[in-house]
């Protein structure tokens, strides 16, 4: 089921009949709406060998007026937006278990974005010098990469 907005209404009544009612509305959006959609390679010198080149394929996505802690750019290790949904054209955003910070272990998992609240930070993050990126082998700073805008439409997004 693609996340939706859900309106819920709660009517009350007098139990004696007496035409007293009292009704409330709210809304519940559980969906979210992409800034922009971007693919791209990060590309830089092997940190072993020196000169070998690598490549590092990303799905950036923008997420700005969602919910406190939730913006900011989502940047998936992977090649394409399909790759991100269960074929059903629902793309889950994990805020959760996005990784914010270098060192520890790299998640291996294309869904498990890395999240930072500007698009330079958040590529230094995933493919930055040094062993503190797990993720990555670089021996320099990455190459400014080309950015291919995404056409999202008909996807839906959600956060968690």
């Amino acid at each position: 089921m693609p996340a939706s907005k859900f309106t819920f209404v709660l009517v009350a009544r007098d139990a004696g009949g007496a035409g007293q009612e009292q009704s409330y509305t709210s809304e519940i959006d559980l969906s979210v709406t992409p800034t922009s959609i971007v693919t791209g390679e990060l590309q830089c010198l092997d940190e072993g060998t020196g000169g070998s080149l690598n490549s590092y394929p990303f799905v950036l996505i923008e997420i700005q007026g969602a919910g406190v802690g939730q913006n900011g750019f989502y940047l998936f290790p992977t090649t394409g937006i399909g790759n991100l949904t269960a074929g059903n054209n629902i793309v889950t955003i994990n805020n959760t278990d996005a990784v914010t910070s270098t060192g520890g272990i790299c998640p291996n998992d294309q869904t498990i974005p890395f999240l930072k609240s500007s698009k330079s930070l958040v590529y230094s993050l995933y493919a930055g010098i040094g062993s503190s990126h797990p993720c990555t082998d670089c021996a320099q700073n990455f190459s400014t990469p080309t950015e291919t805008a995404v056409d999202f439409t008909g996807y839906s997004f959600e956060i968690v």
